[in-house]
Parts: structure tokens; C-alpha cells; sequence
């Protein structure tokens, strides 16, 4: 009896010295890997609206100026804030985006570029068939259409653009008696644009990613002929004028990227 409850003491005291040493032994679950973050996919249609501030100028020459001695075409600058979105697709192919898109711009101010004509001598900037006129022009809406070829690396893309473009440049005539001789015609002009931005893919989703991004654009129109409500009254056409426009302008974008079929 006596042996037999030896032998169930050393048995028990076996078993509990051992078991710390058959946990330790053990293998450990493996917790599970982090999932990665998706890879930034630029493929898709988007549309963005963009803010910024526009540097213009505009090149203004009479058709028909009088006196005889005629004068030299002149420029009128201003700056003012500009208002834009596009619309467009693009796809990725490795590192490589190319898209094209459709933009349409506006200032956000109506204000004009002014000059006065200082007097004096024939020759002199915004002369008419008298001294101290005053020529105002702006750059008015315009849209572009063109290419967009850009370099991915993973949330960034940077890229150029370029292509057609097409607008308004308003202008009248004031002269020293207050009478305005505004503009009765409103041709189109045409001409290009280029530019460069980058971009940063700030949030990813299944359905809609949403990118951040920033653009230099110029804008460059060609001339047209425009003719005032003067020139109604006077067979010599002296407020008739030849004028294009031209523009730098920054943006800051907020783009949103359509992808149902991407992933």
C-alpha cells in the first residue's frame, strides 16, 4: 500500500514538473501578414474642378486708325482668378498614363485690362481719332481639347498636356467723353495650350479614388477681328481692331477618378 502511493505521488509530481516544459515546446500560431495597401491604379474616367490665378495679356492693333501716321500694335495685362474643370480618360500601362480630355475655363472677375492714351504725338498706344481714349480687353471663357501623357510611381503621377484651344477676348473702346464704343462682334479665337502638373491619389476606393493635384497651363490665342458699336456710325471703321490674348495660369485640382471595372 505504501509503495503504491509512492508510486501515484512521483507520477503526479512528474506530471506537473513536465507540463511548463510541453507548453514552452509548443509551436506558436503565426499571427497573420499585413495586408498591403492596393496599388495606385490610374485607369479610368474622371472629372475635376479646379482654382487658381491666371496671368493675361492681350495684343491689341487698329485696323483703321486715324490719323494717317498709324500706330503700333500695343499690349494691356492684368491678373485675375480663374475658375476650370475637364472631363477625360485615361489608362495606365505599367508606368506609363496617356488619356485625353475636354477643359473649359472662366475668369472670376468681369474687370478689363485698361490703357489710357497718354496724348501727344501720333503712334501713341490706344489712339484713336483723338487723345485720351481708353482700350480695355480681357481673356473671356475658353475650352481646350487635347492629349495628357504622364509618368505613375505609386500614389504619384506627374505628366504634361497639350493641344487646342478656343475663346473670347472681350473689348471696348471708351473715349474721352465717356461714350463707350463696346464690342458688337463676337468672333472665336482660336489656338493652343500646354502644361504640366502632378498629381496625388489621396484616397482609394472600389468604386471612386479621389486625387489631389496641382497644373501650370498656357493658353495662347490668335487674332481676330473685332468691330464696334462705332464704327456703326463711321464709315472709316477707327475703332476697328485686330486682338489675340494669351495666358499663364496655376491651379490647385481635386479630381475624382470613376473605376468600377479596374479591380
Amino acid at each position: 500500500m505504501l509503495l503504491k502511493r509512492l508510486l501515484v505521488a512521483l507520477i503526479a509530481f512528474a506530471a506537473l514538473t513536465s507540463a511548463p516544459v510541453l507548453a514552452a515546446d509548443l509551436p506558436l500560431k503565426a499571427s497573420p501578414p499585413p495586408v498591403a495597401e492596393p496599388a495606385a491604379d490610374w485607369t479610368g474616367l474622371y472629372i475635376d474642378g479646379d482654382l487658381g490665378w491666371q496671368q493675361e495679356s492681350l495684343r491689341w492693333f487698329f485696323v483703321n486708325v486715324a490719323p494717317a501716321a498709324g500706330e503700333a500694335p500695343f499690349s494691356l495685362s492684368q491678373g485675375t482668378g480663374i475658375a476650370a474643370g475637364h472631363i477625360g480618360y485615361q489608362q495606365q500601362f505599367g508606368w506609363l498614363v496617356v488619356g485625353a480630355e475636354f477643359g473649359a475655363a472662366t475668369p472670376t472677375s468681369t474687370r478689363l485690362a485698361s490703357i489710357v492714351s497718354p496724348g501727344g504725338a501720333p503712334g501713341v498706344p490706344c489712339q484713336t481719332a483723338t487723345f485720351g481714349n481708353q482700350c480695355q480687353a480681357r481673356l473671356g471663357n475658353f475650352e481646350t481639347v487635347g492629349g495628357k501623357a504622364g509618368y505613375a510611381w505609386q500614389d504619384w503621377m506627374v505628366y504634361g498636356a497639350g493641344g487646342v484651344a478656343w475663346g473670347q477676348t472681350p473689348s471696348q473702346s471708351i473715349f474721352p467723353n465717356g461714350t463707350i464704343a463696346d464690342m458688337t462682334t463676337t468672333p472665336t479665337h482660336y489656338g493652343w495650350y500646354a502644361g504640366a502638373g502632378i498629381d496625388w491619389m489621396a484616397a482609394k476606393t472600389r468604386l471612386v479614388d479621389v486625387i489631389l493635384g496641382v497644373e501650370y497651363q498656357h493658353v495662347a490665342l490668335g487674332s481676330a477681328l473685332q468691330t464696334s458699336s462705332a464704327d456703326t456710325f463711321d464709315p472709316n471703321g477707327i475703332t476697328a481692331r485686330t486682338v489675340s490674348a494669351k495666358a499663364d495660369m496655376a491651379l490647385a485640382k481635386l479630381t475624382v477618378k470613376f473605376n468600377p471595372f479596374a479591380r
